[in-house]
């Protein structure tokens, strides 16, 4: 849900099929549930970079984050990002690392509204765990704190909008998001 429900931006106004919304956050925050949501609601194609990376590498991101190193996945990760032109009005999910590339960032602001899904740790944490299946994570002293408190800055730099989230129903999470973009709402905090 919305931080606050009473405050629900109206549908309206279509959004344009040449901008893409792009969603981006935490491991957990819901990029790809949400993004999935979010497009079946819109008509859009769904993108999800993590899953063009895999498909492009023919491994999975931890198969190739083991393999190659982190700075390799983190060139891979920008490339993914910076090569991204859809053709077809679409919905964007990035890796959650993707926030530390700059011109990934400028490029995918390009595309479309940066709506940063913002998710209070705790919950972050009940839904994460341990990380495991999530290398990054292993990899991070101090695990999902550490990783918040280092990213939470970048995304909020970069978004167009923050959208505040917790725990609550995947389908009205969805609709809010479709009502901020419908509703032009998105492209301002």
């Amino acid at each position: 849900m919305p931080a606050d429900p009473q405050r629900q931006p109206e549908s309206g106004t279509a959004l344009p099929p040449t901008r893409h919304p792009v969603l981006i956050g935490m491991p957990g925050c819901g990029k790809s549930t949400l993004g999935r949501r979010l497009a079946r609601r819109l008509g859009r194609r769904f993108i999800d970079t993590d899953a063009c990376m895999e498909a492009a590498m023919g491994m999975s991101l931890q198969a190739y984050m083991d393999h190659h190193g982190d700075a390799a996945f983190a060139a891979l990760e920008a490339t993914t990002a910076r090569k991204l032109a859809p053709a077809q009005p679409s919905v964007i999910a990035t890796g959650g690392s993707m926030v530390y590339s700059r011109e990934a960032m400028t490029h995918l602001a390009s595309l479309g509204p940066v709506l940063f899904l913002d998710v209070p740790l705790a919950v972050l944490e009940r839904r994460v765990g341990s990380g495991s299946g999530r290398g990054l994570l292993q990899r991070r002293s101090g695990g999902l704190a550490a990783l918040y408190q280092e990213r939470h800055p970048l995304y909020q730099r970069h978004a167009s909008r923050v959208v505040p989230l917790a725990d609550g129903d995947e389908e009205e999470q969805a609709a809010y998001l479709q009502a901020l973009l419908t509703s032009g709402q998105a492209d301002r905090s």
